[in-house]
């Protein structure tokens, strides 16, 4: 099956590949460039294996992603992440070596299905962040497309034949099918008389309001009519009914279809919330508070079944007089900033130091004797987060890590990041369990779940039950986001994403640098429920801390009081533009191996670490050189196959540097070292993890998962890197004593020196 050079960036012809499909048989169809959306109007429905018409397609964009729908005896299982690949192989292998496909982080794997077999969705299948596929219900994009987050997809062997499905997935796709032929109970519902026709209106109701639903608010309808309905599921309505019915109504919406795997975990996440918050078909005639929803729902008895007419007629709008309303008073865990039952979002560009900030405050709430839950996906929690909380005061057995475990076959547990709002309901129970009065989200985007996306609605979808939550519980919950590189004062544009994640919270706090004063400013740069904007000063400094490797420095955060100026005024200030002389004195050197940032990579590499661009950046600030000249030479240096961007392990994705002409090294330019990388090193001298623990190597959710409450104290805070020294600033350099280089040293340290001379 040789389809396409499998080499990414070389000789790519997705024209020639997307004909080589039809020619076996499989039905093609163009997606955008870069992109699984659909280029067509019907999507995977304009599949074809016309040759014309697919010459036509690409004729039009050569840089169309290949859409495929694989033959109908053929089953596709599409593994999310390298750790979903182990898992998956872990309980249904070994499995037969077949035709594999690479994705960016995980695999596409093709099995023949015997005839007369079933093939489960992947809801029934029910495993986590596995997708299933068939070209009778989906699509899969195909090599040697472009992924949206990078690199290409390739086939591991292209000639590879389809394997039989083998026994194991044949056994479970069998269970399946036998449990849903298993005839289910008749509902009882509470009087049959009246609730019957009132459970066939609500259930019409919704899915009338989720198959009307554009593209771009389908998650969250969905999950809105689950929740509407699973509010009747303890009165007599079942959830098979909610399920097949909301299930229908989201494969027969318009636009890219919803996955299985989407609607699955959507309909469930809303169904336990709804059961958890119940409402009888009669309540909202005796004028129970329990009827009121927040969105429209069903909230009354239609006088008869009439059919479907009756899924408008029984929507009523609830009136709530003021005179009903209870008011309260506002109340404030760190005044005008944080208010309680509420979530604070704390924003600011990366690499400020808002974790170590978040490390405080949470450390504040443990010695007023309450404890607190740290969710953590960027920073290991041995040698980063633990070390931060201790630094700054914390009693280490009223903080609680949280871990998402999920049982396998062989009776192990797989471990996942929390994911939401899927994973809400476990969230809310660890909290009452534990009694945790304070939730720190680093970063919040990390735990959003991977069916929702960065539209407005997607964003709603995670933080308004995050929100919902905390108002019930009385919790303060502060979530850590990003700014992007763009400058200006509207805090709310500057939030990386959709603008609902400052319009949905309450209060966003803005963290700036002062560099004139060498100190942040926190400021509330929204505040709906405060009357005044409040500002102030604080400084990381570093503090030792005594770990089973030794001594450790990171950072705490020392405040320095109100002050009047504002984080916006020091966000809307651009980076200084360079002279062009400038540039090339800094920037640009006619070798690039005598380039600082070659320098600096290769003495990385010698020392066995990885670096991040902000690492780089930081590094680079400090020694005069700017952001945007940090982005302009990595380029240069990648295009001359010095180095490389890749992806480290674990989830979220983390982008590391590497240098990669390890067999020439990079030349030293004239009385220029190296430094110790690591991204807080300017301010704290924390030394960076060289890996990521496999214990937080991080996957998807699924069903019958629980959260792991892991009490601090449990946790060894292990030094960085016991044994790190420098690297050695004459990593791989070359002298003139290396053969075959002496004349090219020579001239680029003399080009370099003939240019600070002309300068100067």
């Amino acid at each position: 099956m040789t389809v396409t050079n499998n080499t990414p960036g070389r000789g790519v012809d997705l024209r020639g590949a997307a004909l080589r499909y039809t020619e076996m048989g499989w039905r093609v169809f163009p997606c955008k460039p870069k992109s699984k959306q659909p280029a067509t109007a019907h999507g995977f429905k304009d599949a074809t294996t016309s040759r014309g018409q697919v010459e036509s397609w690409w004729d039009s964009k050569p840089q169309y992603n290949i859409g495929v729908c694989p033959p109908d005896d053929v089953v596709v299982f599409d593994l999310d992440h390298s750790t979903v690949v182990e898992g998956f192989e872990n309980e249904f292998g070994p499995l037969p070596q077949t035709l594999t496909a690479r994705t960016r982080r995980g695999q596409h794997l093709f099995f023949r299905v015997p005839a007369g077999v079933r093939v489960p969705t992947t809801g029934e299948f029910n495993r986590a962040a596995v997708d299933i596929k068939t070209g009778a219900s989906g699509y899969l994009i195909a090599a040697p497309s472009a992924h949206p987050s990078g690199g290409r997809y390739q086939w591991v062997d292209e000639d590879a034949p389809i394997a039989d499905l083998p026994d194991s997935l044949l056994l479970r796709f069998r269970e399946v099918t036998a449990v849903k032929a298993a005839p289910k109970p008749a509902a009882q519902p509470v009087r049959t008389s009246d609730v019957v026709p009132y459970y066939k209106a609500a259930l019409e109701a919704e899915m009338v309001a989720m198959a009307t639903t554009a593209e771009g608010g389908r998650n969250r309808q969905l999950n809105t009519s689950a929740f509407n309905l699973g509010q009747l599921v303890p009165h007599g309505l079942t959830e098979d009914e909610v399920t097949d019915a909301l299930t229908a109504a989201a494969r027969s919406t318009t636009g890219e279809p919803m996955t299985d795997g989407e609607i699955e975990r959507t309909i469930r996440s809303g169904l336990e919330a709804g059961m958890r918050d119940p409402r009888r078909p009669d309540d909202a005639a005796k004028g129970s508070s329990t009827a009121a929803s927040s969105t429209p729902v069903v909230t009354g008895k239609p006088d008869a079944d009439k059919g479907a007419g009756n899924a408008v007629m029984a929507r009523r709008l609830v009136v709530t007089r003021g005179s009903q309303v209870q008011m309260q008073v506002i109340k404030w865990w760190e005044p005008d900033w944080i208010p309680l039952g509420e979530v604070t979002l704390l924003a600011g560009r990366e690499g400020l130091g808002k974790s170590t900030i978040a490390c405080g405050w949470a450390a504040r709430e443990t010695r007023a004797g309450n404890n607190i839950g740290y969710l953590h996906s960027e920073d290991s929690r041995a040698h980063t987060v633990a070390p931060r909380l201790a630094a700054a005061g914390a009693d280490m057995d009223k903080v609680c890590f949280f871990d998402v475990q999920t049982p396998t076959a062989n009776g192990s547990n797989s471990t996942a990041t929390l994911s939401l709002p899927a994973d809400l309901s476990l969230l809310e129970k660890a909290v009452i369990e534990h009694n945790i009065t304070l939730l720190v989200f680093d970063a919040v985007k990390s735990f959003k779940d991977s069916s929702l996306g960065q539209h407005d609605d997607d964003v709603r979808a995670l933080l308004e039950p995050l929100g919902q939550m905390a108002a019930r519980l009385n919790v303060v919950v502060i979530g850590l986001v990003h700014f992007g590189k763009r400058e200006s004062s509207d805090t709310g544009k500057l939030i990386l994403g959709s603008i609902a994640w400052s319009q949905v919270v309450r209060s966003v706090l803005a963290v700036a640098e002062d560099k004139e004063q060498d100190r942040l400013i926190v400021t509330n740069t929204k505040a709906n429920l405060s009357p005044r904007t409040r500002s102030a000063g604080v400084r990381i400094v570093s503090k030792t801390v005594h770990t089973e490797g030794g001594d450790s420095e990171v950072g705490v955060a020392e405040w320095l009081g109100d002050t009047n100026d504002d984080a916006r005024d020091f966000l809307n200030q651009p980076e200084p533009v360079k002279s062009d002389d400038e540039l090339d004195t800094h920037d640009y050197t006619p070798d690039l191996k005598a380039s600082w940032l070659a320098r600096y990579l290769a003495a990385a590499a010698k020392a066995g670490e990885r670096v991040r661009p902000n690492d780089v950046i930081a590094y680079g600030r400090d020694k005069g050189h700017s952001r945007a000249s940090v982005y302009r030479l990595f380029p240069k240096l990648v295009n001359a196959g010095m180095a490389e961007s890749v992806d480290g392990e674990g989830f979220p994705r983390i982008v590391y540097w590497r240098w990669i002409d390890e067999t020439t090294g990079p030349v030293h330019g004239e009385g220029e070292t190296t430094e110790t990388t690591g991204a807080d090193l300017r301010k704290q001298g924390e030394t960076p993890a060289v890996t990521r623990p496999e214990d937080e190597t991080t996957g998807k959710t699924a069903p019958g998962q629980a959260i792991v409450c892991t009490d601090s104290a449990v946790v060894s805070v292990v030094s960085p890197n016991p044994t790190h020294t420098p690297p050695d600033e004459t990593a791989g350099a070359l002298t003139a004593d290396s053969p075959g280089q002496t004349d090219r040293v020579a001239r680029a340290l003399a080009n370099a020196q003939a240019k600070k001379q002309a300068v100067a």
